[in-house]
């Protein structure tokens, strides 16, 4: 997703109504700031919030794998469409609705195509875990 998103913002010459909605650096940096204020009632510098909030992306987008795979190893069904079907819910309700509401990110000042591409980032994080998961699953077999 890292690669994907810096090959967006590049060809979107970093303006920042077209970095992807949700995982661009005005989203990191209040998040991280939000955080750092409900949670420990501090501020965070920019530089700080802007690798803060980086890194709680990824390792929410960590957690949320693994509980996918967990899930589904008892819930078969939910990996229909290799993927894609879960990086389109994360999206809506992990991505969009969330940093909405929450004011991290304003989603009428972002182009239609800033949402395309976080729904599309969410596409490959699913794609890429389900193929993860499928992975693993072979070799935990092979191994059996």
């Amino acid at each position: 997703m890292h690669t994907f998103r810096l090959l967006w913002e590049f060809a979107a010459n970093k303006r920042p109504g077209h970095a992807i909605f949700g995982f661009d650096r005005e989203a990191d940096v209040n998040s991280a700031r939000l955080l750092a204020w409900v949670f420990l009632r501090r501020t965070v510098s920019e530089a700080g919030a802007r690798r803060t909030g980086l890194a709680l992306h990824y390792a929410y987008g960590a957690m949320i794998g693994a509980f996918y795979a967990a899930l589904s190893s008892r819930v078969p069904q939910i990996r229909s469409g290799q993927g894609v079907a879960f990086g389109a819910l994360l999206w809506l309700i992990g991505d969009e609705i969330p940093v909405s509401v929450s004011g991290i990110s304003n989603p009428f000042q972002k182009m239609a195509a800033s949402h395309a591409g976080a729904l599309a980032a969410h596409l490959l994080f699913g794609a890429a875990v389900e193929s993860i998961i499928g992975v693993t699953r072979q070799e935990f077999l092979s191994i059996n």
